[in-house]
């Protein structure tokens, strides 16, 4: 992970989320493990299986699943937290969300 506001964002979502965080769109898995090395109890969601294939060989001590940001097969509360950092959104801006913004999300 090279870009400064990456870092710094996510370096502020870890200081204020609480509970396990998907980082969905995780792409080939850096802000996943760079969250990880925050201390985050972080797993990473992919649509692509080949992303998640990579992920995986590339960070193999971490999760990553594949899944969709619609859809996430999680209990209600499950989370503290979700980052979208790689994922296409139709606002086209980059996101960390602490709970409670989600039906996942633990208040």
């Amino acid at each position: 992970m090279s870009k400064p506001w990456d870092r710094a964002m996510l370096a502020a979502f870890a200081e204020v989320v609480s509970g396990p965080v998907a980082d969905v769109g995780c792409g080939p898995g850096a802000n996943t493990a760079y969250l990880k090395g925050l201390g985050v109890d972080v797993f990473g969601v992919d649509l692509s299986p080949e992303i998640v294939a990579l992920s995986r060989e590339r960070y193999p001590e971490l999760r990553f699943q594949v899944g969709s940001m619609t859809a996430l097969d999680l209990p209600d509360g499950e989370l503290g937290g979700v980052t979208a950092s790689g994922a296409s959104n139709p606002t086209g801006s980059r996101r960390c969300w602490p709970a409670p913004a989600s039906r996942w999300w633990s208040a």
